[in-house]
Order: structure tokens, then C-alpha cells, then sequence
């Protein structure tokens, strides 16, 4: 750790799991455990997908949730997202390069706006880059209610400012109908209220010493969540 220069804190970022079930919370834990001390070394990309791996009940993940084709349906490894979105807050406010970054099909409310990442085995990464000299050591915790990401390193003087554009191109919810054969013939059961999707925009300055070194930004497209 002295070698790689991994001294003092360079950002933490904690989310909040809002109302998670048991194996949502589980996973989570799993991955926290997965990731702490994790070291990513100069000049290198960190891979969400490379250092967690495949989320599989054989590795010990549970079945949770996951939005697919705008439905949530059961998924091992709920709660992956919750990790990869703690995880891009720490890189954000630590001022590294941001190479990979996919919002939610649906805005989740819990999360800071336009902050959330989104990852799955096969499909979105979130990526980024250790563009120092120095190594980043990732440590975690996690419990029934929060996630926190640590990111260690050698300070360099970083100043992370962050803006957020007013949300842009409204979209309605719309009904949406899925057979349930255990309602009585004709029955309708509205299961949620649906809300509308809309376009954000979050941007970031990163200065060292006062001077700019880098400007991004990080757009968001949420669909709307149909009343099903």
C-alpha cells in the first residue's frame, strides 16, 4: 500500500437501499465483500463486470428483481445495480475518468438524480479509470439500509463540482396488460401507479490545484413505468 501511494481517503459515497427485501439485502453484502480491498493499480481500468463477476446462485447470490422489456420480473442478483451506482458516485466525486456509465430503464427515486448506473452480465459495464500514478484501494461496507464506497489514494489536490439540468422530455405512462390467470375472468388489478420518464443531464468539473483538467457529462433517458 506505501508503494502504491494508498494513504489517505479521496472520496466516500453511501446510498440508500430504500425498501429492499432479504436477498436484495444479501447481495448487496455479497458484492460489498467482493469488492473491499479490491486495489486497482496505476493506469488502469476497473471493470464492474471483470472484478464482481457473473451473479450466480452457485456463487451464492439470490433471487431478487430486475427491469426487463419495462416489467419487473425475478432475477438472481438483485441488487447489483445498488453497488455499481455507490461505486460511480465514488469515481465521480474522486474526479477519475468515467468510460462507461448506463442509467435505469426507470428513474428510482432513492438514488441521487441522473447518478444511478446500471450493469448486467453480458449487456452494461460501468467502467473507469485510474488515470494516476498512484493506486486506488476500494473499500466497502454494507448493511440493512445503506452501502458505502471508499476509494483510497494519494490526494492530488482534486475539486469535483457537480450540476444538474432540468428534467427535459416528459413521457407519459400508459396501461399496459398482462394476463394473470389466477384473477377471476373479466377481474382488472391495477398493480402500479406508473410514472412518467423524462430526460436529465448531470455534469461535472474536475479541478486539481484550481485549474479545470476535465469536464464530462453524464445524460440519463428514463422511460416511463406503465400502469400495469
Amino acid at each position: 500500500a506505501k508503494a502504491l501511494g494508498i494513504r489517505r481517503l479521496i472520496s466516500s459515497v453511501t446510498t440508500d437501499l430504500g425498501d429492499s427485501s432479504s436477498n436484495r439485502i444479501h447481495n448487496v453484502e455479497l458484492m460489498a465483500h467482493i469488492l473491499d480491498g479490491h486495489v486497482i493499480l496505476p493506469h488502469t481500468r476497473f471493470s464492474f463486470n471483470d472484478v464482481v463477476g457473473e451473479r450466480t446462485a452457485a456463487r451464492g447470490f439470490l433471487e431478487g428483481q430486475a427491469i426487463v422489456n419495462g416489467l419487473l420480473v425475478p432475477s438472481i442478483g438483485g441488487g447489483v445495480c445498488q453497488v455499481a451506482t455507490t461505486v460511480f458516485g465514488a469515481a465521480f466525486y474522486g474526479g477519475y475518468p468515467v468510460l462507461s456509465r448506463t442509467n435505469h430503464s426507470f428513474y428510482i427515486s432513492h438514488y441521487d438524480l441522473g447518478m444511478d448506473a446500471t450493469v448486467s452480465w453480458g449487456g452494461p459495464d460501468l467502467v473507469w479509470e485510474n488515470d494516476t500514478d498512484r493506486g486506488i484501494l476500494i473499500k466497502t461496507s454494507a448493511n440493512d439500509s445503506t452501502m458505502t464506497v471508499d476509494l483510497y489514494s494519494t490526494p492530488r489536490g482534486v475539486e469535483v463540482s457537480k450540476s444538474v439540468s432540468n428534467r427535459s422530455a416528459p413521457t407519459q405512462p400508459k396501461p399496459r396488460y398482462v394476463l394473470d390467470p389466477s384473477l377471476p375472468k373479466g377481474a382488472i388489478n391495477q398493480t402500479t401507479s406508473g410514472e412518467g420518464g423524462f430526460d436529465v443531464t448531470v455534469s461535472r468539473t474536475v479541478r486539481i490545484g484550481g485549474k479545470v483538467v476535465r469536464t464530462d457529462s453524464f445524460g440519463s433517458h428514463y422511460v416511463p413505468e406503465d400502469l400495469i
